[in-house]
């Protein structure tokens, strides 16, 4: 560890003069080591290989998301009820002090 900031020091205090050294130390600690672990499926066996973890990954995400029918998207328009009214919103204009009078109202 001592070594390792002792090298983090030297490489900062000369890096005008040997750029190459810096980034080349920061190109090698920045590359992920880590993996995906094996997953258990839903039948008690676990994953063998990445192929099979990614797949079961895929399943559990495409499990959660609603499938579309192919085609038009629905009217967003639409009421409800079904009522099919076709209000558009019209042309938003906004000025420079009713911005500056909602920042300032703001609790941060």
């Amino acid at each position: 560890l001592r070594l390792k900031l002792n090298y983090e020091k030297k490489i900062t205090y000369h890096i005008k003069d040997n750029c190459k050294a810096f980034y080349s130390y920061l190109r090698n600690n920045r590359r992920l080591k880590s993996s995906v672990p094996n997953l258990e499926r839903e039948n008690g066996t676990n994953t063998t290989n990445s192929y099979e973890t990614a797949e079961e990954l895929a399943n559990a995400f495409s499990s959660v998301f609603t499938k579309e029918p192919a085609g038009p998207l629905q009217n967003l328009l639409s009421e409800p009820n079904g009522d099919n009214d076709q209000s558009v919103i019209g042309d938003l204009t906004v000025s420079m002090s009713e911005v500056a009078s909602e920042l300032s109202n703001i609790n941060v």
